[in-house]
């Protein structure tokens, strides 16, 4: 959320105070891009095997969907570049979300244990990742026949239909408000990308307050450009 600090001079700038991003069961959009991987989710625990892949592009919703089923199932929630797994060797029946295993820095020896902690204990495993299993190559040999043995949930990019119906949302979390028409003018012209759609709205929060103007066209045409400058 961003804030007004009126000076004696007058002048008006913005400042961010923070906001919650509404990201539980409620707040999912589901699209046909998301769909299959939506109910896959949510058809646990009649998963065909224990761990799950959840691959996406970025800022396609992965981490939103992957709290949801953690929140169904009382996951924990780890990073793949976690170096304490230890605290989970004496869980019983282990059910985990290990984010981002495609990114830098994975502790490959530590997600290789959980999947098997995971399974050995009657729990259940959900790994994200931006990239297929296929198209990943671990150092350690075990993890990446783990990792292409799991089930496969997989988001697609985001379709015209979804961007719109985010910017809406992201929009309304920050209490204000967007027309439909200015929503669909938005998602024609910005990147397939939910985390792009995410700096659109802060920009636009921002730009909003410092002139003083509602969240038009021209107002997000502005935003834009500054984006694409940047």
């Amino acid at each position: 959320m961003i804030s007004r600090d009126v000076h004696q001079t007058g002048v008006q700038r913005a400042f961010e105070l923070g906001h919650d991003e509404a990201r539980g069961f409620a707040d999912f959009i589901i699209s046909p891009t998301n769909r299959a991987a939506f109910d896959y989710l949510l058809a646990w625990p009649r998963w065909p095997y224990p761990a799950s892949v959840l691959y996406g592009p970025e800022g396609s919703g992965k981490s939103h969907l992957a709290r949801i089923w953690a929140a169904r199932c009382g996951a924990k929630i780890a990073s793949a570049s976690d170096t304490s797994f230890e605290q989970f060797v004496n869980s019983q029946k282990l059910h985990l979300v290990i984010e981002d295993i495609d990114h830098d820095g994975c502790n490959e020896e530590g997600v290789f244990h959980m999947f098997n902690l995971c399974i050995d204990t009657g729990g259940a495993l959900l790994v994200t990742t931006s990239r297929l299993p296929v198209a990943m190559l671990f150092r350690l040999a075990d993890l990446s026949s783990r990792v292409r043995g799991a089930m496969l949930a997989q988001i697609d990019q985001p379709d015209d239909g979804l961007i719109e119906a985010v910017i809406v949302k992201l929009f309304a979390d920050r209490q204000l408000e967007i027309t439909p028409v200015v929503a669909a003018y938005a998602a024609a012209r910005i990147e397939r990308s939910l985390s792009t759609v995410r700096d659109l709205v802060t920009h636009a929060d921002r730009m909003s307050l410092e002139t003083s103007r509602s969240i038009t066209k021209p107002l997000v045409n502005e935003v834009l450009n500054t984006m694409e400058d940047k």
